[in-house]
């Protein structure tokens, strides 16, 4: 059963993208691909993917991923909460590690292997899952620890019998 989410693949090779979405098509509702980086502020105005896998080279002969940096920040600056897979056939541990200062969750080399592929976007999807379902919790026990300090102060009511009442909530409402 395919999961409600959206992937989107940022890569300049046709074969990277066709491949990477021929893959994931199978285990999500959506799987969109962008051959050019520049196109990906006009997409993410539109759209909010659970997981992006992009591509750390763009210009011809560059294999330094100064470029998929130079996105991923693009991207952090976008949608900060995003949740984005760099991928490179030119992958070292120095430049993984500042992938991950910059904001990404995981590394992939090229080629990789249908496998690795799937179990890296699954496990990025699960916790861009996890965060957004702490997220909707903290709205909301905030919304409730505001409503808990406010709510009984409109009560209207000095009558004898709601004295013990009052007193009541004021001495259980912190809890």
């Amino acid at each position: 059963m395919k999961k409600k989410a959206t992937i989107l693949i940022i890569d300049d090779d046709p074969d990277v993208l066709y491949t990477a979405k021929a893959i994931l098509r199978r285990q999500y509702e959506t799987v969109d691909t962008i051959d050019n980086p520049k196109k990906v502020a006009k997409y993410l105005e539109k759209q909010s993917p659970d997981v992006i896998l992009l591509d750390m080279n763009f210009k011809i002969g560059a294999t330094n991923g100064q470029e998929g940096l130079f996105w991923l920040r693009e991207i952090m600056i976008l949608q900060p909460e995003a949740h984005v897979v760099m991928n490179t056939a030119y992958g070292d541990i120095s430049l993984a590690v500042e992938c991950m200062k910059e904001g990404a969750i995981d590394f992939l080399v090229k080629p990789w292997e249908k496998e690795k592929l799937i179990s890296t976007i699954a496990a990025v999807y699960e916790l861009s899952q996890s965060k957004k379902k702490v997220n909707r919790l903290e709205n909301t026990q905030k919304t409730l620890s505001a409503d808990l300090g406010s709510g009984y102060e409109t009560m209207i009511g000095n009558s004898a019998a709601m004295k013990p009442v009052l007193e009541a909530i004021k001495k259980v409402a912190k809890t």
